[in-house]
C-alpha cells in the first residue's frame, strides 16, 4: 500500500528518495558512532556502529563502499523514511515493523528459505532455534542451495527425522558469531558435534 502511494505521489516519493542521499562522498571507514548527517531531503540520518555492523537509522548496511565515478553507494536492508513525510491515515501504522525476535522469525520472514523452514518444522527443531538462550548462529541454506541436492536425498531426509535433525544441527552454532568475527581457517563446533571450517 505504501509503495502504491509513493508511486502515485511524486512529491512524497521524491522526499523519500532524497532522504537516502548525502551531498558528499562518505566511505564506511569514515562513519562514526552517533554522528548525524544532513540528507538531500533536509532531515538528518543517524549512524550507529554496533557489533561490527553499521546502521543508518534502523537500517543495516549490508554492502558498503560500492565506488562510482561520481560518488559511493552503500546497500541497506530497509527503506529510510523521513519523520516529516506525510502519509494518509492508516498507512503510518504499517511502517512500524518490529525487529525479528528470533532467528526463526528471520528465516520465516524471507521468501528464499521456505525449504529450510519446512524441514526445520519436520525435524521439530523450531523450538530449539526459537529459544532465547543460548544465543545461536544459523547458517541458513537458501531454496536454491536445497535445489542442488539430489531429490532422492531430500526425500530421504524428509522421511528420516534423525538424519534430518543431524543435518540441520550441523548448520547451527550455540553462540552468536557475526561475519566480522570470522577468521580464515578457524574451526567451530556445531550443535551436531562436528566442526565446520571457515
Amino acid at each position: 500500500k505504501i509503495v502504491k502511494y509513493l508511486e502515485s505521489n511524486v512529491t512524497a516519493l521524491t522526499q523519500v528518495l532524497a532522504y537516502h542521499v548525502l551531498l558528499t562522498e562518505v566511505l564506511s571507514t569514515q562513519l562514526k558512532n552517533g554522528e548525524k548527517a544532513a540528507t538531500l531531503e533536509g532531515e538528518d540520518i543517524t549512524v550507529t556502529l554496533k557489533d561490527g555492523m553499521a546502521y543508518i537509522n534502523d537500517a543495516q548496511v549490508v554492502v558498503a563502499d560500492l565506488k562510482a565515478g561520481n560518488g559511493v553507494v552503500h546497500v541497506i536492508d530497509a527503506v529510510l523514511v523521513p519523520k516529516d513525510l506525510y502519509l494518509p491515515p492508516g498507512l503510518k501504522a504499517e511502517l512500524a515493523v518490529e525487529e525479528p525476535k528470533t532467528i526463526v522469525d528471520v528465516v520465516v520472514g524471507r521468501n528464499d528459505t521456505t525449504t529450510l523452514v519446512k524441514l526445520a518444522e519436520a525435524a521439530k527443531v523450531v523450538g530449539l532455534l526459537s529459544a532465547a538462550t543460548p544465543k545461536k548462529t544459523l547458517f541458513a541454506p537458501t531454496d536454491a542451495a536445497f535445489a542442488k541436492v539430489p531429490l532422492k536425498i531430500v526425500k530421504y531426509l524428509e522421511s528420516n527425522v534423525t538424519a534430518l535433525t543431524q543435518v540441520l544441527a550441523y548448520h547451527v552454532l550455540l553462540t552468536e558469531v557475526l561475519s566480522t568475527q570470522l577468521k580464515n581457517g578457524e574451526k567451530a563446533a556445531t550443535l551436531e558435534g562436528e566442526d565446520i571450517t571457515v
